[in-house]
């Protein structure tokens, strides 16, 4: 029994039933429905037995897509070609019902080039920034994405998919490969199936899936769209052949839904899984290293997650020689984390590495 939480156990029921069209009877209980929260997965026991949570999840949904479309025609309107990818256009595309997955933002992604133009178009619209817009107009270049919000509507505005110490594919790679999603009478560019598979595998991995929602996503895709040949072949591509057989083996063993062919596949072993969901019980999030890397691997992400930490350094250093307001109020919090998080992380991550299973 995994975490050996009845309450776990009771929401892992509730997705399966879902994934595969089941009929659930069980009644729901607090702890089931609070772990649900945490994992995003509260939309699909919403659908099975609350449908007033459900309607009002819809509602969102339908507020999230009229933004959307406004920022598509904001956006082809001072011609910035955009991208959006995860949480939203993935609910769309990929899930049989609506308000089901649960998106906390939008993501957009547009050229590094157009990172300015479309920042300022985001000002304009009437969103706010956090501080680190301070540092990328100053010339800091050490974000992949910023928040931006207004009225309680979240966007991540992104011009690399991810992190520099964590690259998945280069922009352009991502923008020569784009299909189109229809809202309404707006056209929205969005990966490709092979593209977005290989992206959420990346991603869930890399977070080492320390939520759930993430996994069920693949299952929602694979549920949807079978996994076809060029599909593989971006996986292979993207070097996320061996995250993607680790997702796999969790989505069989938490769901049982396999999301590859059997005789593609090894088994993970229960340990390997138990691994991971450890990590949950410890609140453990952006964990650099995962059940599925071999020595090299683990040894490149702690070199990987340094660069990280220097990263944020570098951003640090640009709030000391040119403080604002802001950043003097937040100095102190500054200091009391970055040292541990670049120096002392690593160092306990490679230890606890040494002695597992």
């Amino acid at each position: 029994m995994f975490l050996k939480d009845p309450d776990f156990e009771l929401m892992l029921r509730a997705v399966r039933a879902w994934l595969k069209d089941e009929q659930f009877s069980e009644v729901l209980t607090p702890g089931a429905w609070e772990y649900a929260r945490w994992h995003r997965l509260d939309g699909v026991l919403a659908f099975l037995s609350d449908p007033v949570l459900l309607r009002n999840r819809v509602m969102e949904e339908m507020q999230d897509e009229a933004l959307l479309m406004e920022l598509a025609s904001a956006f082809n309107g001072e011609q910035i070609g955009f991208i959006t990818f995860k949480g939203l256009e993935n609910s769309r595309r990929f899930h049989w019902q609506p308000g089901v997955r649960r998106a906390k933002d939008i993501d957009l992604l547009v050229e590094p080039d157009k990172r300015d133009m479309a920042i300022e178009l985001m000002e304009k619209l009437g969103f706010a920034f956090p501080d680190h817009v301070v540092y990328l107009k100053r010339g800091f270049d050490v974000e992949h994405s910023v928040i931006c919000v207004r009225q309680n509507r979240i966007v991540d505005l992104h011009w690399r998919m991810d992190s520099p110490a964590y690259p998945f594919v280069s922009v352009g790679d991502v923008f020569s490969h784009t299909t189109s999603l229809f809202l309404g009478s707006v056209q929205i560019p969005v990966l490709t199936p092979d593209m977005e598979f290989a992206y959420l595998v990346y991603h869930g991995s890399k977070h080492l899936w320390y939520r759930l929602h993430w996994l069920v996503d693949l299952c929602a895709f694979v549920r949807s769209c079978p996994l076809t040949p060029e599909i593989i072949q971006r996986i292979h591509e993207s070097g996320q052949h061996r995250s993607y057989l680790v997702a796999n083996g969790l989505t069989t063993k938490l769901f049982d839904f396999p999301i590859c062919d059997p005789d593609e596949a090894p088994a993970v072993s229960t340990d390997r899984v138990e691994y991971v969901v450890s990590f949950w019980q410890k609140g453990a999030r952006h964990h650099p290293v995962s059940i599925q890397m071999t020595p090299f691997q683990l040894f490149r992400a702690n070199l990987q997650f340094t660069s990280s930490g220097l990263l944020k350094w570098k951003r640090l250093w640009a709030a000391l020689t040119h403080p604002t307001n802001s950043d003097l109020q937040v100095f102190g919090g500054f200091l009391s984390r970055f040292p541990w998080i670049v120096v002392l992380r690593p160092m306990r991550v490679l230890f606890a590495s040494l002695g597992r299973k």
